[in-house]
């Protein structure tokens, strides 16, 4: 079955920060950054009991070749996201959203 995506704003804003930043530091990384982010959603919409729960009901994805978890639930058909976050902060910081 695939699930239906919801991606929160903040999380919007997450990736729109991270794809500023890494665009800043060098030219079409934003973008591969961006490729690594769809392809890892690609992949929970098919599949998301893959990600065991981390806490509570929240999982998390780890990007391909970028130090950022992707953190979101599972609710009936719908996958929401709720964070993109840097892989290195402080654990109690990446479920904090809802």
């Amino acid at each position: 079955m695939k699930f239906e995506i919801k991606i929160k704003q903040e999380a919007r804003e997450d990736i729109a920060d991270i794809f500023e930043w890494y665009e800043n530091h060098q030219t079409r990384l934003g973008f591969r950054f961006l490729d690594a982010f769809e392809e890892r959603i690609s992949f929970i919409q098919k599949e998301p009991q893959v990600y065991s729960k981390k806490y509570k009901a929240f999982r998390q994805a780890l990007l391909s070749n970028f130090p950022y978890l992707i953190i979101f639930e599972i609710d009936e058909n719908k996958i929401i996201v709720f964070a993109v976050i840097h892989a290195n902060r402080k654990p109690s910081l990446r479920f904090k959203r809802k």
